[in-house]
């Protein structure tokens, strides 16, 4: 997966030239514009240390945010809650900036020669990350028509990760209890998908 950001097109065009690739999977990530972060935040106000500190916290709830209707669960989120009614949250990036970093990328990828391109969406955040992030659909469903256009006018492949999981409401049960990352399961769905694509292109 590669996140977007400033240096995402020279990381693709440095990878191309070294590893002189047939065939390149992107996988792209809503993430730093869907995911709204209190650590975000208090970087945005306190400096990039103290943001450093609260995104360690940050992943700490997630990662011990317990089972679905667990009372672990319910406290973890009653506390991500508070937290972020109190020092607020942002997003890491842009709708614009988000997808500008990738169109860079595509069209990296475009001008290398031989390289054929897919271009694999994301597949979104659970339920529990709706509560905390309501417009991460919207804001989805946005970008990927956007990089969906990108990626056909250089006649690349173009998957969903969240399709092939069954869409939104079929896919609850492949994240882990962070609600951002899938399992094994979902990687075999992605692999199963790709397998021919890749085949046919080399």
């Amino acid at each position: 997966m590669l996140f977007a950001g400033s240096s995402a097109a020279g990381y693709v065009q440095a990878q191309v030239e070294r590893e002189r690739p047939d065939v390149v999977v992107l996988a792209t990530s809503t993430y730093g514009v869907a995911v709204r972060l209190v650590s975000n935040r208090v970087s945005e106000v306190l400096g990039s240390r103290a943001g450093a500190v609260a995104g360690n916290v940050e992943r700490f709830m997630a990662k011990h945010a317990g089972h679905p209707g667990s009372t672990q669960r319910r406290l973890t989120t009653e506390v991500r809650r508070a937290g972020r009614r109190i020092v607020g949250t942002r997003p890491g990036l842009s709708v614009d900036g988000l997808v500008d970093s990738y169109e860079a990328c595509f069209s990296t990828l475009a001008r290398a020669e031989d390289v054929q391109t897919v271009v694999l969406a994301g597949a979104g955040y659970s339920a529990e990350q709706t509560r905390l992030n309501p417009r991460w659909p919207a804001l989805q469903d946005q970008i990927h028509t956007r990089l969906r256009t990108a990626a056909v006018s250089h006649r690349f492949e173009w998957l969903v990760h969240e399709e092939l999981l069954g869409g939104r409401d079929a896919k609850q049960p492949f994240y882990f209890a962070d609600g951002v990352h899938t399992d094994e399961r979902s990687q075999e769905v992605v692999a199963v998908a790709l397998l021919p694509l890749i085949l046919a292109k080399r």
